[in-house]
């Protein structure tokens, strides 16, 4: 029943609606404004500052794939920089060197 009243009565106010929308737009609008202002300002605050923990997030992460691909492969650096230390300076090599 009450869903039969509510159509003709938002049809009945619709004038009003329109009326007095125009006076609620104006009033909002310094505040619609001021609400803007509010949020570039803030954005421009934090966009530096966000760009730095951004490149600070990215370093961290470039060090660890670093560390996560060059760790496992250390034992093989290790001997293979003992094979070169030992070969470096051993007659074949200075024979061959002149």
């Amino acid at each position: 029943m009450l869903c039969l009243f509510a159509l003709p009565l938002a049809l009945l106010s619709l004038p009003f609606a329109a009326l007095l929308s125009v006076p609620f737009a104006l009033l909002a609008l310094p505040f619609l404004l001021l609400r803007f202002m509010l949020r570039t300002l803030i954005g421009l605050i934090m966009l530096p500052i966000v760009f730095v923990v951004a490149l600070v997030v990215c370093a961290a992460l470039a060090i660890a794939f670093a560390m996560a691909v060059l760790l496992p492969l250390s034992p093989l650096l290790l001997i293979g920089f003992i094979v070169w230390a030992v070969t470096r300076n051993s007659r074949a090599a200075i024979a061959v060197r002149g």
